[in-house]
């Protein structure tokens, strides 16, 4: 079964139009309730955030869901009103915890919020314990440093293009690139109204990864519509275009796939060490991930390591 592109195009205009319209809405949303298109995380706006979870394990400690409104009146004790409140759930869907996020706090102030907290819900699980800080001076770091990374590698897109095929095909690669970012911030937007989904510096790797991999299809489709019009120049350029992309339809499906197995695997089983998900590639990396290594090697890793940002575990604070 071939997928006939050229000739459905209205149908993939249409869909693609949708999914950016309302990313679009998502995003305005977004901005309207935090200020930004996104869902910010810590490491851009900074703050403290702690997850607490009651310790299962003791007979009758999560008989009863945590209740959010006792831990907003909690916070409003103890100065912190405006902090942001998320329920953890177990798989029944019965709150046994809670997300906060909060103004940066000190170390004092964190036991101490924390002791409030196991008085009126119950005794916390320290092995599920943790609470990460991130300075305001860090954050603005990293998403300055983040969107100057996102213009260096468009610009770079746009000089490599033109010079290994023309201005022209140049301008229509950086349109596919802001379909595809316009797509994936989208959905995220929706996310984090919806789940609370929020977006950190490995999201600025992830849309850097995804301009790395789309550049890479372009130049794929690029080179075999070059080579179709040199042999058959007075073609019709639907025609060419259809031909030439068939055969490689396979190929980047099948590639794409491949990324998205390992990413997978990647999740189910590194989910307890996040960090693994993204980890800052070596020598060994293509240009299809080369804006990702840049990233991590420039920004990343030198703020981090400038600054000390760190996530501390239960056992850590002790």
């Amino acid at each position: 079964m071939k997928l006939q592109v050229i000739r459905q195009r209205n149908l993939w205009w249409a869909l693609s139009s949708a999914l950016i319209l309302a990313g679009l809405a998502g995003m305005f949303i977004s901005w309207q309730q935090f200020g930004a298109p996104l869902r910010p995380s810590l490491d851009f706006v900074g703050g403290t955030r702690l997850q607490f979870e009651l310790d299962c394990s003791k007979p009758g400690a999560c008989d009863q869901p945590v209740d959010v409104a006792i831990v907003r009146e909690i916070l409003a004790t103890e100065g912190q009103a405006n902090s942001s409140i998320q329920a953890i759930t177990d798989r029944t869907g019965k709150p046994v915890g809670v997300t906060i996020r909060t103004a940066p706090l000190t170390g004092e102030e964190r036991t101490k919020l924390q002791t409030a907290l196991s008085q009126k819900i119950g005794d916390f699980d320290p092995t599920k314990t943790q609470i990460d800080t991130v300075g305001p001076v860090v954050g603005q770091q990293l998403f300055t440093s983040g969107l100057l990374a996102l213009l260096v590698s468009f610009a770079g897109i746009i000089v490599y293009m033109s010079l290994r095929f023309q201005l022209d095909y140049a301008i229509f690669a950086i349109v596919a690139l802001f379909h595809d970012i316009l797509i994936t911030t989208g959905v995220f937007s929706i996310l984090g109204l919806l789940f609370g989904v929020e977006a950190d510096s490995l999201f600025i790797v992830a849309l850097l990864t995804i301009v790395g991999f789309s550049v890479n299809d372009t130049v794929v489709i690029y080179d075999r519509i070059r080579e179709t019009i040199t042999l058959n120049p007075r073609s019709p350029h639907r025609r060419y275009c259809r031909c030439r992309r068939q055969p490689n339809l396979g190929t980047l499906h099948q590639h794409h796939a491949n990324r998205i197995a390992h990413s997978l695997f990647n999740l189910l089983f590194w989910r307890r060490n996040p960090q693994k998900l993204c980890p800052c590639p070596d020598h060994r990396f293509h240009h299809g991930r080369l804006f990702q290594h840049l990233y991590c090697q420039h920004v990343i890793s030198p703020v981090a390591r400038k600054n000390g940002a760190s996530v501390l575990t239960q056992s850590q604070l002790r």
